[in-house]
């Protein structure tokens, strides 16, 4: 209807395309500069702890952060974790439950003491109980003297607010005082052409009719959406009776709080790559033997160049009246067409290998990040993963090959050289253990530093990636808390601490070079001096050979030792991504036990003395949970915020393992016995957070191409989804955002329950799906539910009872 596009055009985040949007609040700060809170529907978390996410750069007041705290009910959850308020939350706080998250971002904005407040739905993701505690204290409460505009579908609270404006299909229905547009004797005016009414006032709308049919119930009333009767979870008891029983039972029952881990420090190696690394790397690539052949190519043709140079240095040495025989001459030309055929042979063989191994390296990497445990998220920000899949993996595609086969060609035509200097003046290897001893130890100077600088940069390049990732998520809600600077000089911070360590490693490079260029300049001289002491008993033509080859050795060894150096350098990446493809994985995709092709064909699900305990704690978050559930049954399964509802998601879907084995069957087969795809892809779930990817909506409805079009489209229809994509101009072709932002919530619930229509499964799993969408979504949903899994096992996980009753 266009709430949250309000929200945005008041934020200036969207431009009117006609009129104009004037925010009339007087600053109270000494600044003078009106600041703004905003809490987005989807609550958002930066990677750091449970303070920093409310302090959000404000400095620190204990008192008012400890009534900031209750206020927003968060005392008893904070008292739950392991630090308290220091505790780390990780990436976008995805060790709290939906409700904890909603309530964090809430307590970050009553805490900055704006001057304006814009809460875009902030009380859909917690249960009633709380909502009107967040109502009465902070909307009511500490926020009473300041202007707040409430977005929200909890219609009993709309009797409460100042002013009420109603909007539908992006125009103003209504907009007075609740009195006035809850009374049904009101009378309508007509509305003009820009959608609002002629005189000002509202008009009688469908939605105003249910709006007045649920407001003036009680706020702990839930509604029953089918038949539009209220239910009555409870007697409205005093507020203060009802926090302390809420405390109290949030401090009894601590099970469903997952115990938040650290964030862990991301794996860093240390000492010379190992052997196998290049081993294992290059087998990714081929099979042994390609792999050993392509060695004896490299050094075929490097010596068949050195011999071709040999065989021409003595040719001019023989007599005139001989060097013009064709038995010299055709030998040369055959050495050079052995040397252009082996150099093109190795070259082929080696960057088909390397392309080769990167190829496979990746997908194995790629292979192991899909199978690894949810945990691994966790505790992983997504830059760490981005930062092997970018720039390790662009390192190991585009740069690896090249320096590689560079640094391999100079070792040899280093060696080759050496070894035709010591041919023709043998008085020069006297000094080669000295020349090359000083370059070993410069060599090995130089990579222990260089090695471990380059491994720096490599870490401190993930948080670059993690905080861009962050900051343009949550960029709406820096920019109305007027945080950009702020989160400027965070990336600044980290791009620099990046940055210190590559000119670190710059440096290192010229260091070595000069002194690299100081050993070659002494080896020429030595072997410039010797061959004119030797000059008497050496031939003319190999000495120029000798001093031919010690010019390029000047230039060609630095190369050589610098390449590879670069070489080693970029080995970690390719350390980094093998690292990656020994990650813990997820039990099997597939095991010797086949579930029936219909499986499950009823829908029976029974739960015994399961338990469910978080890889990195201790206690359970499940405790011996007993149940079964009769095929076609729909279960509700409520609880308060952070109670483990959405663990039971968790075990049945096998993210995480349960205990006892075999403790949940389906249709009377042991889950624990499948393989996880076998589970999974038998299963139906409508997440409260539907992902929709980049693409065209047929490939978020069916992204296997497994149906046709007119399942499709009967799945549209199903969902009450089919008109709205028929107006779309290409309809199923029609392009999705990222992450789904050119569908409303509403939709993208409803494009969720389409998936779950095609999938036509016997089990499924509603995960808080109706939490952040209106009345009107929420109807629909549910009566497609009814509709379309009538025969099926539903397991409906809510806080509001008006979901299940």
């Amino acid at each position: 209807s266009g709430k949250s596009s309000l929200c945005m055009a008041a934020l200036r985040e969207l431009r009117p395309l006609a009129g104009s949007v004037k925010t009339l609040v007087r600053p109270s700060h000494a600044d003078g500069q009106m600041r703004i809170a905003y809490l987005s529907q989807s609550p958002w978390i930066i990677a750091g702890t449970v303070l920093e996410n409310i302090l959000f750069g404000e400095p620190y007041d204990p008192v008012w952060f400890t009534k900031v705290v209750e206020a927003c009910a968060l005392a008893a959850d904070l008292a739950a974790l392991p630090h308290a308020e220091r505790t780390f939350i990780g990436e976008r706080g995805i060790t709290l439950s939906g409700g904890q998250r909603a309530r964090v971002a809430l307590a970050r904005a009553v805490y900055m003491r704006a001057d304006l407040y814009i809460l875009d739905d902030p009380l859909s993701a917690v249960d009633p109980r709380v909502a009107r505690h967040l109502f009465e204290q902070v909307l009511c409460g500490v926020l009473d003297d300041r202007p707040r505009i409430l977005v929200t579908h909890q219609l009993q609270f709309v009797r409460h607010c100042d002013r009420v404006l109603v909007l539908e299909n992006g125009r103003v229905a209504a907009l007075d005082r609740p009195d006035v547009v809850l009374s049904t004797s009101s009378k309508t005016s007509p509305m003009t052409d820009d959608g609002n009414s002629s005189d000002g006032k509202h008009t009688s709308t469908g939605f105003l009719a249910e709006l007045r049919e649920y407001a003036y119930l009680p706020d702990d009333v839930d509604i029953d959406l089918e038949s539009g009767a209220p239910n009555i979870a409870a007697k409205r008891t005093c507020l203060d009776e009802e926090e302390e029983s809420y405390a109290e039972a949030a401090a009894d029952d601590d099970s469903g709080t997952v115990e938040p881990v650290a964030a862990s420090e991301e794996d860093q190696a240390y000492g010379q790559t190992p052997l196998s690394t290049y081993w294992r790397f290059f087998r990714f690539g081929a099979a042994a033997p390609v792999v050993i052949l392509m060695m004896l190519l490299m050094v075929a043709g490097q010596g068949v160049m050195v011999y071709s140079d040999w065989w021409l240095a003595q040719w001019t040495n023989t007599p005139a009246a001989q060097q013009t025989d064709w038995y010299r001459g055709h030998v040369y030309i055959a050495l050079v067409a052995v040397t252009f055929a082996l150099s093109l042979s190795r070259a082929s063989v080696f960057f088909w290998l390397m392309l080769n191994a990167s190829r496979w390296a990746f997908r194995s990497m790629l292979q192991t990040i899909l199978m690894v445990p949810i945990q691994f998220f966790h505790t992983n920000p997504h830059g760490r993963v981005l930062n092997r899949f970018s720039k390790d993996q662009s390192n190991v595609d585009e740069l690896l090959p090249m320096t590689f086969f560079d640094a391999a060609q100079c070792m040899f035509i280093v060696v080759g050289a050496i070894v035709i200097v010591c041919i023709v003046n043998p008085y020069v290897a006297i000094t080669l253990p000295v020349i090359l001893g000083g370059f070993l130890i410069l060599r090995w100077l130089y990579m222990n530093a260089s090695r471990q600088v380059k491994r720096i940069e490599s870490v401190t390049r993930s948080p670059v990636y993690s905080q861009l990732s962050e900051t343009l998520y949550g960029l709406v809600t820096v920019r109305a808390h007027n945080m950009q600077t702020r989160f400027w000089d965070r990336f600044a911070a980290a791009q620099n601490t990046n940055a210190s360590a590559f000119f670190a490693f710059l440096g290192c490079a010229r260091w070595v070079g000069f002194r690299l260029d100081m050993c070659s300049s002494a080896f020429l001289i030595i072997t410039a001096f010797a061959s004119v002491a030797m000059r008497d008993t050496q031939q003319a033509s190999l000495v120029g050979l000798s001093l031919s080859y010690v010019l390029q050795l000047i230039d060609m060894l630095q190369w050589a030792v610098r390449q590879s150096i670069e070489v080693e350098m970029q080995f970690i990446s390719v350390e980094r991504i093998i690292a990656y493809t020994k990650l813990e994985s997820e039990p099997p995709r597939h095991t010797d036990t086949k579930p029936p092709a219909n499986w499950p064909d009823c829908g029976a699900i029974e739960f015994r003395d399961m338990s469910l305990t978080y890889p990195g704690t201790s206690s359970p978050v499940l405790k011996n949970i007993t149940l079964s559930i009769n095929p076609g049954e729909k279960i509700g399964v409520v609880g308060r915020t952070g109670a483990g509802k959405s663990s039971l998601l968790t075990a049945l879907f096998r993210l995480t393992e349960s205990s006892p084995t075999g403790c949940i069957v389906i249709d009377g087969i042991p889950i624990s016995n499948l393989g996880v795809h076998d589970l999974r892809s038998r299963l139906a779930i409508i997440p409260q957070a539907p992902v929709l990817f980049k693409g065209s909506l047929r490939f978020n409805l069916d992204p296997f191409q497994e149906y046709s079009d007119v399942e499709l489209w009967q799945a549209l229809q199903s969902a009450e989804l089919k008109e709205s994509v028929e107006r779309m101009p290409h309809k199923l072709d029609t392009e999705v955002a990222e992450n789904g932002r050119n569908f409303s919530a509403g939709e993208q619930q409803l494009i969720s329950l389409c998936r779950a229509i095609l999938r036509n499964a016997r089990v499924v799993v509603m995960d808080e799906a109706t939490a952040n969408v209106d009345l009107a979504t929420d109807r629909r949903i549910q009566r497609a539910i009814r509709e379309q899994f009538h025969d099926a096992t539903v397991l409906t996980i809510a806080h509001r009872l008006d979901t299940v009753v």
